[in-house]
């Protein structure tokens, strides 16, 4: 009986311990992001490189539930830094939607053992993308349906624009730089 315990304990130790390695190295990669994305210059919107360290966190994350901590912080802290008018509801909106989206796609490349750099920086453009097509869709309804001024100018010109011009450029650095933030970590933890 007493061993059962003592066996019990120090699975309970172990796992506090990974617990905490993986809420560490998260708040790591949020402050790296959050720094990034403070500094990006801003032409009205820019590109968000704390997804690609929201993503990195969600590989090392082991369940939904540090997944879904970790996809609220993304938000709140873009939230909190977005330049972008009516952007705080749609920065936590867009987080949490591509953040489950990279974890299905993670797990996914995971099961058929393709969790290489390429393949990481691959489903991290897509999530980028979706993330940004949230984002935009979820302003645009938000500007449309308060009448917020400021939003319906920048939608003038058309979603599209916008698509072509942001989102899909920061897709493919997000996928570079989530690539090689992958491979650093992977290295880290050997």
């Amino acid at each position: 009986m007493k061993e059962n315990v003592r066996r019990t304990k120090e699975r309970n130790n172990v796992i506090t311990k990974k617990n905490t390695k993986v809420m560490v190295t998260s708040s790591v990669l949020m402050a790296l992001g959050l720094v990034l994305h403070i500094i990006m210059p801003s032409a009205g919107i820019k590109p968000d490189f704390l997804l690609a360290c929201m993503f990195i966190a969600i590989t090392i994350s082991e369940n939904k539930r540090q997944v879904l901590g970790i996809t609220i912080a993304s938000g709140i802290l873009t939230a909190m830094t977005t330049n972008f008018p009516a952007g705080q509801l749609p920065s936590m909106i867009d987080k949490f939607l591509s953040g489950f989206l990279f974890l299905a796609l993670f797990n996914f490349i995971k099961a058929h053992n393709k969790e290489n750099i390429i393949y990481v920086g691959i489903i991290s453009a897509i999530s980028t993308f979706v993330s940004g097509i949230c984002f935009l869709t979820s302003v645009y309804i938000l500007g449309r349906i308060v009448g917020i001024a400021d939003v319906l100018s920048i939608f003038s010109n058309g979603i599209y624009a916008m698509v072509t011009l942001i989102v899909l450029p920061t897709s493919i650095a997000n996928g570079f730089f989530a690539g090689l933030l992958y491979k650093v970590s992977r290295l880290k933890r050997r």
